[in-house]
């Protein structure tokens, strides 16, 4: 028997496969200022069915620390052309996924505390606007975060959204070290095995990209990982039940609450690329 490993990255799916657009799926790679640049397109549901990803693009982005800065040159640009900012003025609603108690959990609140809103100022200063929301999770505040997030859209008049989380990957190699840009959405809580309402454009009604970074990965894909390296190719049905007993057990760096201070900076950095405005406002204190 065999186990399927946890990861929330496409890149981690993709590797080894071939990219054939007639299989329903194709993806490209190069890179800029020293970041790795993974594009995958899932075309349709024949791709949906290989990756378990709904139809969209997949851009992954791969950095250490010392390229990390070099992030908002790179995403930036790549945001603008997945959002067609360069024309028409928008009203972006900034959405940091997460609990900000936790430091592995806690990007894309720290995402949100890092940004200079410009909603409030009017498109006489910004040709975009940036609102910004950071609804927690259910058990802080009783509500789904997608209840909460409907309500800004609504209350912002928002024509994007970009919800930033924390992801599960299958490798500690990229923890904090890939950022992963998606146009499908995002199912909050998906990387934990905690489904939760999805925050896409079919549920919004306008489009949606995801930002993660991966920040954990499961006990059980590290006891797997390392049974496949010990020479173990197949697994009895004891050890896979003992696997899966695991699963609701993450691990994350010990270094978490730095990377993620990082990360989260970078993150906020790049989003701020993407608000033009002839006026510059100083960030928010960290």
């Amino acid at each position: 028997m065999t186990y399927q490993v946890r990861t929330d990255l496409t890149v981690e799916l993709a590797r080894p496969l071939t990219p054939k657009k007639a299989c329903g799926y194709s993806h490209t790679e190069r890179s800029e200022k020293g970041i790795g640049i993974f594009s995958l397109s899932i075309h349709d549901r024949g791709g949906e069915k290989i990756f378990s990803r709904p139809i969209g693009d997949y851009i992954t982005l791969s950095f250490d620390e010392s390229t990390v800065s070099f992030l908002p040159d790179v995403a930036g640009p790549i945001l603008t052309d997945l959002m067609k900012l360069s024309h028409t003025p928008m009203r972006l609603l900034l959405v940091g996924l997460g609990n900000a108690g936790i430091t592995a959990d806690a990007i894309g609140p720290e995402t949100v505390a890092r940004v200079s809103v410009t909603g409030h100022l009017g498109k006489e200063k910004h040709a975009t606007e940036l609102f910004a929301i950071a609804p927690s999770t259910s058990g802080n505040t009783g509500f789904e975060s997608f209840t909460l997030i409907k309500a800004a859209v609504k209350a912002s008049n928002a024509t994007h959204v970009l919800a930033v989380d924390a992801l599960a990957a299958e490798s500690t190699e990229r923890l904090y070290k890939t950022l992963q840009i998606a146009t499908s959405g995002i199912v909050p809580g998906s990387g934990v095995g905690n489904h939760r309402h999805a925050i896409s454009q079919k549920t919004l009604g306008i489009p949606v990209i995801a930002i993660g970074v991966p920040s954990v990965v499961s006990c059980a894909t590290l006891v797997y990982r390392a049974l496949e390296e010990a020479g173990f190719s197949s697994l009895s049905e004891a050890v896979i039940n003992k696997l899966k007993e695991q699963e609701p057990f993450f691990v994350t760096p010990p270094d978490a609450d730095r990377l993620t201070h990082t990360v989260s900076q970078a993150i906020a950095d790049t989003v701020m690329t993407l608000i033009h405005t002839d006026t510059i406002h100083e960030r928010r204190p960290s």
